[in-house]
């Protein structure tokens, strides 16, 4: 399920690999999670100036294992 949601992710960067850089991220609809989870919180961290990101119409049951901190809107 990770090398899913890391597709998922350099589509919706559209070939951005600076992971750092990037504000928004965009993952609506583009991983329907079975079992209900996130993305593993690894690939998140990455996104150290992430300030929003949507993640609506995935199938996510919980945010319980979401990464804490940052100003990011969800």
């Amino acid at each position: 399920m990770d090398e899913i949601w890391e597709r998922a992710v350099e589509i919706a960067l559209d070939g951005q690999t600076d992971y750092a850089s990037a504000r928004t991220l965009t993952l609506d609809g583009a991983v329907k999670c079975v079992q209900g989870r996130l993305p593993p919180p690894s690939l998140l961290e990455k996104f150290q100036n992430l300030q929003h990101l949507s993640i609506a119409n995935i199938g996510v049951s919980s945010l319980e294992q979401f990464p804490r901190g940052g100003g990011r809107r969800v």
